[in-house]
């Protein structure tokens, strides 16, 4: 279980680690295991190296792409807003006003990740380009429907936004209003203290919603793999994708860029699980 004001990363402890970091297992490890126990051996015990195909990078993209968008907020940022807006933080930015916050959230969200995909889609593509294991041809992949995927993702975090600004207690409203954050909050670039300056007064605001249900993420502008959560035992290591702390509950989301059609999609269920 995580606590509500823990961030979900557990780093090894040097003292007792007696497993090692290219020892541990993992979800991915498991899956394959189950499909394949030559095909693990291979990839874990030989560390004989596969091929790189465009599907690894465009869910890396995929995902990059929504965390960008929900570290923004409809209440800081036109629809319009260059890719580069929070770069350096969200305390310069002027809250909008009543008549200026988007009629349509899912909209904003469209637009949002119309500004983000292309720059990212085209950074994914030269890296895949450049690896040395590169596979199969990146034109055969739809970069639309790549994009509807990462839609989808925010549609789903709409609905808890939606949950949260029907089921908010007072006390989590009033706390978040007054500036009191969790120890390690979600990414959102703020770095000011006191009260929230897109606060309002009343009943929790769909704006406000989305402030307080902002799941915690991997920034993606932090190093890859520092944000991965390792067994105490140190034998498990993974990463998690969105960890919604909301209203009392924990719900961990992961982010998955399939329609369920290819060959690393069969266990898709089981990993959930």
């Amino acid at each position: 279980m995580i606590a509500c004001d823990d961030m979900p990363v557990r780093s090894a402890d040097p003292l007792t680690d007696d497993v090692g970091p290219f020892n541990r297992l993992s979800a991915s490890q498991a899956n394959t295991w189950d499909d394949c126990p030559r095909l693990w051996w291979y990839q874990n015990k030989m560390r004989l190296k596969f091929p790189q195909t465009p599907p690894l990078f465009l869910g890396r993209a995929v995902e990059e792409c929504v965390c960008r968008v929900l570290m923004e907020s409809p209440g800081l940022v036109f629809a319009n807003a260059p890719v580069d807006i929070i770069a350096n933080g969200v305390d310069h930015l002027l809250p909008l006003f009543d008549d200026e916050l988007p009629d349509d959230f899912l909209s904003w969200c469209e637009s949002r990740v119309d500004v983000h995909w292309p720059g990212i889609r085209d950074s994914m593509h030269e890296e895949w380009s450049k690896d040395a294991r590169k596979a199969g041809n990146w034109h055969e992949y739809s970069m639309e429907a790549y994009r509807d995927m990462c839609v989808s993702a925010l549609r789903m975090h709409l609905d808890e936004v939606r949950i949260c600004m029907e089921t908010v207690s007072q006390t989590e409203l009033n706390n978040w209003r007054d500036g009191k954050r969790p120890e390690i909050p979600a990414p959102d670039g703020r770095s000011k203290e006191g009260p929230n300056p897109i606060a309002r007064k009343g009943d929790c605001t769909l704006v406000e919603a989305w402030e307080i249900a902002r799941p915690w993420f991997v920034d993606p502008d932090a190093p890859l793999f520092s944000h991965n959560v390792i067994h105490p035992e140190h034998w498990f290591q993974g990463e998690y994708d969105l960890v919604y702390r909301h209203c009392g509950k924990i719900r961990i989301m992961d982010l998955k860029a399939s329609r369920g059609g290819g060959d690393r999609s069969g266990n898709y269920i089981e990993q959930l699980r």
